[in-house]
């Protein structure tokens, strides 16, 4: 998990990994938000890790515990730029988990 840290230098409290794919997660921007947010909700549970930092584990040496489940969730949607896929929306940020 060293590269999803490596960017800011410390261990983020948690990481969130959706098997799904990509073509898939970008669909849920198809949806419509979700009451007073801008969050897209997907129609169906994804399989996904959820990682939560082990007590106070330091940079480079972050430990995660994780565990495996299927839920719904809710992302963030934002027009692409020039070198994103093509559709109207993209996901840029998983915002919860359902």
């Amino acid at each position: 998990m060293i590269a999803v840290n490596r960017p800011c230098q410390k261990c983020k409290p948690r990481n969130t990994f959706l098997h799904d794919s990509l073509q898939n997660v970008i669909d849920v921007c198809k949806q419509d938000t979700t009451g007073c947010s801008y969050g897209h909700r997907s129609v169906r549970p994804v399989r996904m890790t959820d990682c939560q930092l082990v007590g106070n584990s330091q940079f480079p040496n972050c430990h995660y515990t994780d565990t495996h489940i299927t839920k719904n969730f809710i992302v963030t949607c934002d027009p692409p730029y020039w070198d994103d896929p093509q559709d109207p929306l993209v996901p840029v940020h998983l915002d919860k988990i359902i």
